[in-house]
């Protein structure tokens, strides 16, 4: 049986998989079997129950259900996406069949995904995905012990081979809590060459070159084509985490990004269950435009 808590804030009332802080009146349990099935309200410290909200979870509970999967089951049913608007048919199609093709990560897998960094590939893994080669970083006081991923493969950027390094590991301790997190790099450089099992050292993250991919997620939300979506080189949106893979179409880049917050808290705690999936041509890391918008519950 998996237990959920009813959490209020500034008024409004959402789904946690942990027991909110707060006082006994903030917060009571609600449990489930399944997604579908009926909800049973206890308040297990408080005497108020929510009745609004377990109706509206009584009529929305399947909605999703296709979004638990990859919290519950590890996997990614076919059919997650649609479109919401599509600026190039040509490239969006592609990626969108690619993505509503099921996957799961296999127990012989499970090994490369240390931590909770499998939810990126979850979300994002595609058969358009660039040739990631697979490296794991050891923690700083074990170094037999994985601590993050660290991929990178070479991608042709206006006429002009670079490398993109695409790091996976966990932010703790956010406004939004932990969260699974990408960052991507382009790099004039390639990793220097080392046994497919070693372990990197994670000194040698601060050690690629490059500049960062950082997204305005303000003018992302916009959902506007003509509007550049990158930050300017060196800043960072506050609070603005995502969950990023590069796919190519006809031999062109392009960045697939899912904010971290929403993938990681609200979809799988919030009723409706969805995600916005943006799917950016990417020109240089301080140009790139919105091609796709997809939504995934």
């Amino acid at each position: 049986m998996r237990r959920w808590w009813v959490e209020r804030r500034l008024g409004c009332f959402r789904l946690r998989h942990t027991r909110p802080p707060g006082r006994c009146h903030d917060s009571l349990a609600v449990e489930h079997v399944t997604a579908s099935s009926i909800l049973l309200v206890s308040a297990r410290w408080c005497k108020p129950l929510i009745t609004a909200l377990v109706i509206g979870a009584l009529s929305t509970a399947r909605a999703g259900e296709r979004i638990e999967s990859i919290y519950w089951a590890g996997e990614r049913p076919a059919g997650l996406y649609t479109a919401v608007s599509q600026f190039k048919p040509a490239v969006c199609q592609p990626v969108l069949d690619s993505l509503n093709k099921a996957f799961s990560i296999g127990k012989e897998r499970r090994a490369d995904y240390p931590g909770f960094t499998s939810q990126p590939d979850l979300f994002l893994a595609s058969d358009l995905e660039l040739p990631w080669t697979l490296k794991l970083v050891g923690s700083p006081d074990a170094p037999e012990v994985a601590l993050e991923r660290l991929e990178y493969a070479p991608a042709n950027i206006g006429g002009r081979t670079v490398f993109l390094y695409r790091r996976t590991f966990e932010v703790r301790n956010t406004a939004f809590g932990d969260l699974s997190v990408n960052r991507l790099i382009i790099s004039n450089m390639p990793l220097p060459s080392s046994p497919a099992d070693h372990r990197l050292d994670p000194k040698i993250l601060k050690g690629i070159p490059g500049q960062e991919i950082s997204l305005d997620n303000e003018k992302l939300e916009a959902a506007n084509s003509a509007e550049n979506v990158a930050m300017p080189s060196g800043k960072r949106s506050a609070n603005a985490y995502f969950l990023l893979n590069a796919v190519a179409v006809a031999g062109q880049p392009f960045v697939l990004a899912i904010n971290a917050a929403e993938a990681g808290n609200a979809a799988p705690r919030e009723i409706d269950g969805s995600v916005n999936l943006y799917v950016l041509q990417l020109h240089s890391a301080a140009n790139m435009h919105l091609v796709c918008h997809f939504l995934g519950r």
